[in-house]
């Protein structure tokens, strides 16, 4: 019996070990943001054009969130990424850079516009079309993980 309990603790210890440490606080400059997905699955997310999608908001005084508005699950998912994608953004700017920024719902560009999995999106995907920056995601987790890709991006975090 004494040898079992040896083993299991033991074992437990080495699994302890094993375990990866997901990240999901960042400090800059002695900002804290945290993040709704861990940094690992963040910056996997794929994205294109990622040196343009920053100097398009560090150049705009003024970004919109845009999406349709055709799926109350999606509506649902586009209101909480969009609020924390806001909220990161704006204390980025306006804490980090002393920059103020707006960030507002509205359609025209420069915008962000977000499809979800219930609006048509085929894939997972952040990219810029013309002067929109287009997240793509089939999933809830997908979508979360998306805005904090785009929140990695503009913040400079390119070594993650």
């Amino acid at each position: 019996m004494r040898a079992f309990i040896l083993l299991l603790l033991l074992t437990l210890s080495l699994l302890s070990l094993c375990t990866v440490k997901r990240t999901t606080r960042l400090t800059i400059d002695n900002q804290i943001f945290v993040l709704s997905v861990p940094l690992e699955v963040a910056s996997k997310f794929p994205a294109s054009n990622e040196s343009e999608i920053k100097k398009l908001i560090d150049e705009s005084d003024r970004v919109c969130i845009d999406f349709v508005n055709t799926s109350s699950k999606d509506n649902a998912y586009f209101a909480v990424v969009a609020f924390n994608l806001v909220y990161k953004l704006t204390r980025y700017y306006n804490f980090v850079l002393n920059q103020s920024k707006n960030f507002t719902a509205c359609k025209q560009e420069p915008r962000i516009f977000l499809i979800g999995p219930n609006t048509g999106a085929a894939k997972n995907e952040l990219r810029l079309e013309n002067q929109t920056i287009v997240l793509e995601a089939t999933s809830y987790e997908k979508l979360k993980a998306g805005g904090e890709k785009l929140f990695l991006i503009v913040a400079g975090f390119r070594d993650y």
